[in-house]
């Protein structure tokens, strides 16, 4: 039997959040470096060793504040995944010279097919989607990583984008830091006749006492389920969402 290991995870740039107090003791490295990041993400890189396919959900592509590293290619390094892809969403300060650079990210044991990377809806541009199709073990898997805004009429016009996009791919994985209730997304149309389920809904939100369930993987297609939970790595301030999936 062959199964997938699936991870999503918002890595807060990587900084380590433990406790409310680190959004203030930690907020300067939103714009400035840090050794307190790399070790962080050296800890980060150790976990994502055990999974076949990973989203990232605020990742850095290389600015003043990551030491001009791109974190998904550093992270890929790290982990031992040979095919990865970082997509630029929003810089902060100069396109040549950003201070920060806001990416989500794709990191895959299997070859990647094929690449695309949309803008999502919304008033302030700077949040988007990775499609991808990657081929596991004869399975063409299509993957979505997302990044949905804090506003609701936004999170409404980007699921709705997303619900017209993935419409022609059968087996597919839309993942990511939805900034949205399990409750609300059930009642979409992505999961009420887009052909999505989601598994679970455990909390993820903030890591330290998780009551929000904001971070999803939803499923689509022949592809079938076999663990589904949130794991208690407190290394951002998002607990990361496991997904097994059972291909063979």
């Amino acid at each position: 039997m062959t199964h997938l290991n699936v991870l999503s995870y918002n890595i807060q740039v990587g900084i380590p959040s433990t406790s409310l107090s680190d959004y203030l003791l930690s907020s300067w490295l939103h714009m400035l470096p840090g050794e307190k990041r790399h070790r962080n993400l050296r800890q980060i890189a150790q976990i994502l060793k055990h999974y076949d396919l990973v989203g990232l959900q605020e990742a850095d592509a290389g600015s003043y504040r990551s030491n001009q590293i791109n974190l998904v290619e550093n992270l890929a390094k790290q982990a031992g995944f040979l095919h990865w892809r970082v997509q630029k969403n929003r810089h902060i300060g100069t396109i040549k010279k950003p201070v920060a650079a806001h990416s989500n990210g794709l990191l895959s044991r299997s070859r990647i097919l094929d690449y695309q990377h949309h803008p999502l809806p919304g008033p302030i541009a700077g949040r988007g989607v990775i499609l991808a199709s990657i081929d596991f073990c004869g399975i063409h898997l299509t993957v979505a990583i997302v990044h949905l805004s804090l506003g609701k009429k936004s999170r409404q016009a980007q699921l709705d984008f997303l619900f017209e996009l993935l419409k022609p791919y059968p087996d597919c994985l839309l993942m990511g830091d939805f900034n949205e209730s399990a409750e609300n997304l059930y009642k979409h149309e992505l999961l009420k006749s887009g052909g999505f389920y989601l598994p679970g809904c455990p909390h993820t939100y903030p890591s330290w006492f998780p009551v929000r369930s904001i971070d999803h993987i939803l499923v689509k297609g022949s592809l079938k389920v076999a663990e589904y939970q949130a794991l208690p790595w407190r290394l951002s301030d998002h607990l990361p969402v496991s997904l097994k999936l059972t291909l063979k």
